[in-house]
């Protein structure tokens, strides 16, 4: 997918979520405290980027996870939203799955489809910030929860 060292993919997603989302600040959001874990035993290489808003009790974190801990290429995607109040969360998955029927188009980059792995962040970034924007804005600014089930298929 991409020539880039995994490091450099790693920074390259952070920084591209980073400044995309750089909107919540508007809505009351700290700028986003980025965990880069590199070559880690239990987790292999992946980012995180965190966003909090301690006044609205919300947090959302995005995670990509390019490599599996075996080393091949995943390109997972994981969105969270948590309710720091009441210590609910909910995926963006399981939302996506509960409310379109459909998953497969948040989990993972190569569902993007963009020619360049920097191509592929971009058309994930603009989904992303678009759902939240026009879907889950009450969620994400605090004036509302929803309730989305967990899916606990694959675990049965």
């Amino acid at each position: 997918m991409s020539c880039m060292s995994k490091e450099a993919e790693l920074r390259t997603f952070a920084n591209t979520m980073n400044k995309d989302f750089s909107f919540l600040e508007d809505w009351g959001y700290s700028p986003a405290k980025i965990e880069l874990r590199l070559n880690d035993p239990k987790f292999g290489n992946d980012v995180k980027l965190i966003f909090s808003n301690k006044a609205q009790k919300r947090e959302l974190s995005i995670r990509y996870d390019p490599f599996g801990v075996d080393g091949e290429r995943v390109d997972l995607l994981f969105v969270f939203v948590e309710n720091l109040g009441t210590e609910e969360s909910f995926s963006l998955k399981d939302y996506w799955l509960q409310i379109h029927n459909n998953e497969k188009v948040v989990t993972c980059l190569q569902c993007f489809d963009g020619e360049t792995f920097e191509q592929k962040i971009s058309d994930f970034s603009q989904f992303l910030k678009q759902c939240i924007q026009k879907e889950l804005s009450g969620v994400i600014k605090g004036s509302e929860w929803i309730d989305i089930t967990f899916d606990w298929s694959p675990y049965k």
